[in-house]
């Protein structure tokens, strides 16, 4: 392969060589032998084609032909494989075959690295300085005629840097560096050398008359040896004319051309021009002491005790000590005192730090140099004049954000002068006022609107705490920090300086208001307004801090915080705040049919924001007022539409809130403005308020102080709205014997309009409107005085809880009611309405005698009234009823309408009527007419017993069955397969029902009512059962269980203590059962053993007859097992013949004994439809379906049986079907 490639590329060799690189083989050429003569001479390869390549040469500035019939076989026996661009070779050199150009012979590899630069009258390494005259115009390029190009990485580990210009190399594009020279000797064979450690102070000392060499940017190392080199050079460093830089000096082996290579960058023109300038400010600078105010990033402010604006200082300036014994007090963060050199940065271009001003220039700015820390408290910047003074602000001071220049401090107003020694004339001068600057301000500043505004949290008005000082800068008298944390605590001292500050004792009365929080989201809220019932919104960031709550609310009210319970946001917080006026929202009502009048009317929807949240103790605020206790009146009118409701009339006026007492902030400002006797500036509120506002604002200044204060609003900053609001409220003083007529809203209507619910509106009361708009139309004006109230509506949550389970109040009742005012919408309500005396009701002509007067006439409650149907539902009171009657009646049956008067019965009416059928066989109610209120007891007999539910009666109904002949036989189906339901008449039944009595344990009997029913006593003692149905429950009133008591589960339950009387019905009984306490009795679970029936049934003296079992609680609470022994005597809702070891039971456990044990499944059914396999749910009534096969099924046919079949099995319950097969 290898020989293949020579006869490709040429035919023929070149014989040997002899020389100083000595022989070789010669080449198979197409020419001759090579002339051993030709000089030497060493290059690098640079281009390869097909058969020939040329050599960049290292003594020349030429490129040399060469064949590859040239290259010696022995250092290059392939031609692909060994030979490559940028292989150093030596070679003859001598003309080509047409003696036209030069060509390289006898082509070898170099047994050395070439040496392409060489140092000239000078050792290597020396250094250089000098300065750049000629920056280089383009950046470095890996271009191969570029110097540094793939020349840089030859395997001259000695000089990595000697790269070489080829010769097509743009000399023109390359920079100059002028050599430093020694004063003394300005020869340009002796230049300045430098080494490492010289620096760039010995520029001085050199003269810019030295030698210009070349140099190039990849020359150019990176990073700087100066310390104070600049630091915004560039991330690819480049140099500039007048740069310092040091260097090293070689010449090019191929053109003679001197280079700088190495070189390092010692000062840059820009940081030297810096040097300077900085040099003439220091010798210019004054030292000032004074503490940092602020630290950013790299950088921060001081401020000093000469001047009054901030100092600006970066990092770099900061002098660090040795350690001292105030280590632990040189710390670098805000309130260090410092020490510094102050220099003024002007706008010369001196400084590249200096800030810029709006007109492109450099502003002027002052800067610190030197800076050093100082002892904490070695820094005093004023003199202490008095301690823990108190005084209202004028304005506040501007925030640093908002535009303001920074020397624009608030001013305060002393509430008491102070004396300080004059300057210039030296003796007293007495100040009543101070200024307060932004640093010192309680709170600071905030900002909101997501950061573009910035807003203050003191505002004009407020009162604050801190103690006057005297600036060194110019004798003026400011606020201080303070110690006291309250006025009176003058002697109060501080361990801190964290612990002192101007403090906010007391918020501006005006635009202050109250309410409620009731809604808190993410980063807003509402709350309700104290004074209207309106809701305000807020943002999250407008809560004062908590240094400034507690602060205020220590002050304010001597309220000190609790460390269990502080105070936080959340709904029911009761807070103040600032009220102000977003705009009013315009909305239109929807149309609407049953009402034309709404159909295009305009309605204003008020929106309203708080501002500086102050949160207030619990109970601080005043929501409503008692007007009155116990108080007497009369039932005056009753609703016809609305049982329980109505109108009473009191025996004697009360008087309502005055206007002061709904609105005390106001009355609050106006009395402080007035008491302040050192107000002589107006009292301008700093933000617009609600014309509504406005107006009580300027009722009560008419009512409190008519010829002492006067008021007119600024004008509205919204121009473009046709009806827009007033603008900021201003009230001045009137100056004694200044001749004013006093304001007054009904002397000018053009001055002072009305508000929709009749309060003053002022507009303007200095002869003209606001921006040349109205604000309203004229209103009649409604006096300001407290209304006197007689007559009150109350409705069902106005009576007691009494009261509102017995008959509604009606006319000419005497009653005992509490009445409240509610400061928020100002109405007044009944609260607490007790029955004194009931007015006897006189004899409806309708109601033909008492009850028993007919034979046929019943009695019962109305229990609902459907009035735009003209029918209703009547409750039937009938003790003997095994279910509770509801007949149906229509309002024509109701003799003239009911009362005598002709209205409709209501809703707890007590009535009397007869029973008739209708066509389809349905019960009616006949002839109903209205009864004496009290007819039907409505709450329990003082001779009542009572006692404890056992079991609740049941009611069953067996529908479309056959009667049998033999209805209680067991006897089994016949062989052929017929059943019961074929051996019997087919005379269908209507209906069968099938009761089960309800059983009570009766425990007092207050009376004897049931002392000679021997028959019900058991062997338990006092301990008495009674039996009853539900026809006996009370209709209506307290414990009731009927409908109309609101309690739609009100029948009464196992385990519930009930009370009663005896019937005087034939066969006695139980009646008017009403609920006294729920579950009064404990229910236990558990499970029967060792079960002994006894020899005897049904009720016996002696109850062993009966037979025993024992009780085993399920789960105890103690954790072990509990047991009771038990008489079978006690067993309800089963015969004990029934009864199976481990069966499930409930008990009810009454004074350590058991009594109505029943079995569960007796009580309780699965239900299909509950969402817990586990829950149960009372029994339902059953009913015999014929197409079940006889079998008892649920009436709602979604509950399973015991077994698990949805009909019940044979001796679950002894309601024994007589129809089953």
């Amino acid at each position: 392969m290898q020989q293949q490639n020579y006869n490709r590329r040429g035919r023929g060799g070149g014989g040997g060589g002899s020389g100083r690189r000595g022989g070789g083989r010669g080449g198979r050429g197409r020419g001759g032998g090579v002339d051993p003569n030709l000089p030497w001479e060493d290059g690098e390869v640079c281009s390869l084609k097909e058969s020939f390549g040329f050599i960049y040469c290292a003594d020349r500035a030429d490129e040399v032909f060469f064949h590859y019939s040239q290259l010696s076989r022995s250092d290059f026996p392939s031609v692909d494989h060994d030979l490559q661009l940028r292989q150093e070779v030596t070679f003859q050199i001598g003309p080509s075959k047409n003696n036209s150009n030069l060509a390289a012979y006898n082509v070898r590899k170099c047994a050395q690295p070439i040496e392409w630069e060489f140092c000239e009258g000078h050792e290597t390494g020396t250094r250089f300085q000098g300065l750049v005259e000629k920056p280089s115009s383009a950046p470095p390029s890996n271009g191969f005629l570029d110097r540094g190009g793939f020349g840089n990485n030859n395997n001259n580990t000695s000089n990595s840097n000697n790269g070489r210009p080829g010769v097509n190399h743009n000399t023109n594009m390359d920079g100059n560096i002028r050599v430093l020279m020694k004063e003394d000797n300005k020869d340009q064979n002796n230049p300045k050398e430098g080494g490492e450690d010289d620096d760039t102070a010995e520029a001085a000392d050199l003269s810019a008359d030295g030698p210009l060499i070349r140099f190039v940017l990849s020359d150019l190392e990176g990073g700087t040896t100066s310390s104070n080199s600049d630091r915004r050079l560039p991330q690819q460093p480049r140099l500039f004319k007048g740069d310092l830089v040091e260097f090293e000096i070689v010449t090019d082996r191929r053109t003679k051309e001197k280079y700088a290579r190495k070189i390092v960058l010692l000062q840059s023109e820009k940081e030297r021009v810096r040097l300077e300038a900085e040099k003439k400010m220091l010798e210019q600078a004054t030292e000032e002491h004074g503490v940092i105010t602020s630290l950013k990033g790299e950088y921060g402010f001081l401020k000093s005790n000469k001047r009054r604006e901030e100092v600006f200082f970066h990092y770099s300036t900061i002098q660090m000590d040795e350690p001292s014994e105030h280590g632990d007090d040189m710390v670098l963060q805000e309130g260090q005192d410092m020490k510094f050199l102050v220099v003024t940065e002007g706008g010369d271009n001196s400084n590249g730090g200096a800030e810029n001003n709006n007109n492109g220039g450099l502003r002027r700015r002052v800067s610190a140099r030197q800076v050093k820390m100082q002892p904490r408290g070695s820094v005093q910047f004023h003199d202490s004049i008095a301690k823990c003074r108190t005084g209202m602000v004028l304005y506040p001071p501007q925030p640093h954000d908002s535009g303001h220049l920074l020397d624009q401090h608030g001013k305060i107003r002393l509430h008491e002068p102070v004396t300080v020694m004059d300057p210039e004339t030296g003796g007293d001068k007495l100040i009543n006022e101070v200024y307060l600057h932004i640093s010192d301000a309680p709170g600071g500043s905030f900002q909101f609107r997501g950061g573009t505004s910035v807003g203050m949290w003191v505002q004009a008005g407020d009162t604050l705490l801190f103690d006057v000082v005297q600036d060194f800068v110019d004798g003026t008298c400011h606020a201080g920090p303070t110690a006291s944390l309250t006025p009176t605590d003058k002697d109060a001292t501080a361990e801190e300086d964290k612990d002192r500050a101007v403090r906010l004792i007391e918020l501006a009365w005006a635009m202050r208001a109250e309410g409620v929080i009731n809604n808190v989201k993410d980063t807003y809220g509402f709350l309700h307004y104290a004074e209207r019932p309106v809701d305000v919104h807020f943002k999250l960031f407008q809560v004062l801090p908590d240094p400034l709550q507690r602060d205020l609310r220590r002050n304010m009210m001597g309220y000190e915080e609790k460390s269990n319970r502080p105070l936080k946001l959340e709904v029911g917080t009761e807070v103040s705040f600032d009220l102000s006026v977003h705009g009013t929202i315009h909305a239109t009502a929807a149309a609407n049919n049953h009402n034309q009048r709404r159909r295009n009317q305009s309605n204003e929807r008020e929106n309203l924001k708080a501002q500086r949240i102050l949160f207030l103790p619990p109970k601080s605020i005043v929501t409503n007022k008692t007007l009155g206790k116990t108080v007497e009146a009369v039932i005056a009118k009753q609703d016809a539409k609305q049982p329980y409701a109505g109108t009473v009339e009191l025996k004697d006026t009360l008087q309502t809130m005055s206007l002061e007492e709904r609105h005390p902030l106001v009355a609050k400002m106006i009395d402080a403005y007035l008491a302040d006797s050192n107000a002589t500036d107006p009292l301008v509120f700093h933000d617009v308020q609600t014309s509504k506002e406005d107006d009580i604002v300027l009722q009560l200044i008419e009512s409190k102080a008519a010829q002492k204060l006067k008021w007119r609003h600024t004008s509205s900053d919204d121009k473009e709205e046709v009806m827009q609001p007033p603008g900021k409220l201003v009230i001045t003083k009137i100056e004694e014997g200044a001749g004013e007529e006093p304001q007054s809203a009904a002397d000018d209507a053009a001055s002072v309009d009305q508000s929709d619910d009749g309060l003053s509106v002022a507009t303007s009361n200095d002869g003209g409107d606001i921006d040349g708009k109205p604000v309203r139309k004229n209103k009649k004006k409604r006096s300001q005085k407290p209304k006197a109230v007689k007559a009150i509506r109350y409705d069902k949550g106005s009576l007691s809880s009494d009261l509102r389970k017995d008959v509604p109040p009606s006319v000419g009742d005497r009653v005992e009611i509490d009445i409240v005012q509610t400061r928020r919408t100002g109405v007044v309500s009944v609260h607490n309405m007790k029955i004194v005396e009931r007015a006897l009701s006189e004899e409806d002509p309708n109601a033909t005698g008492s009850v028993e007067a007919e034979e046929d006439a019943h009695v019962g409650v109305v229990t609902e009234i459907v009035s735009q149907r003209r029918f209703g539902f009547i409750s039937v009171m009938d003790e003997t009823a095994h279910k509770r009657e509801v007949i149906f009646f229509q309002f024509s049956s109701v003799k003239n309408g009911g009362k005598s008067n002709g209205a409709p019965l209501r809703k707890g009416d007590e009535v009397k009527f007869k029973i008739g059928t209708e066509k389809n066989g349905k019960m009616v109610a006949l002839q109903v007419a209205l009864l004496p209120r009290g007819t039907i007891p409505s709450k329990a007999d003082k001779n009542a017993c009572t006692g404890i539910v056992l079991l609740e009666p049941t009611y069953t109904e067996l529908k479309n069955t056959k009667t049998l002949n033999n209805a209680h036989s067991t006897t089994s189906n016949n062989s052929n397969g017929s059943s019961r339901w074929d051996s019997g008449d087919d005379k269908q039944l209507e209906e069968i029902p099938i009761t089960k009595h309800g059983c009570v344990l009766m425990t007092t009997d207050p009376s004897g009512m049931f002392s000679s029913d021997e028959a019900t006593a058991s062997s338990s003692g006092v301990l008495v059962r009674l039996y009853y149905k539900n026809g006996a429950l009370a209709l209506h009133g307290h414990g009731a269980s009927s409908s109309t008591s609101g309690d739609g589960d009100g029948y009464p339950k196992r385990g519930d203590l009930v009370s009663f009387v005896k019937s005087k019905k034939e066969g006695g009984g139980l009646k008017d059962i009403r609920i006294t306490t729920r579950s009064a009795a404990t229910r236990l679970r558990g499970k029967l053993s060792d079960i002994q029936l006894g020899s005897l049934t049904g009720p016996s003296p002696d109850p062993s007859t009966s037979g025993s079992a024992k009780f085993l609680v399920d789960e105890p609470k103690s954790g072990e097992p509990v047991s009771y022994d038990i008489f079978l005597s006690e067993v309800v809702g089963s015969e004990p013949s029934v009864l199976k070891q481990n069966e499930s039971v409930e008990a009810i456990l009454y004074e350590g004994k058991l009594y109505g044990v029943c079995r569960t499944s007796d009580l309780y059914l699965e239900s299909k439809i509950s969402s817990n396999k586990t829950k149960q749910r009372p029994r339902l009534n059953l009913t015999v379906k014929k197409d079940r096969g006889g079998k008892i099924m649920a009436q709602s046919m979604m509950a399973k049986g015991p077994d698990g079949t949805n009909g019940f099995a044979l001796g679950w319950t002894p309601r024994v079907s007589r129809f089953e097969s």
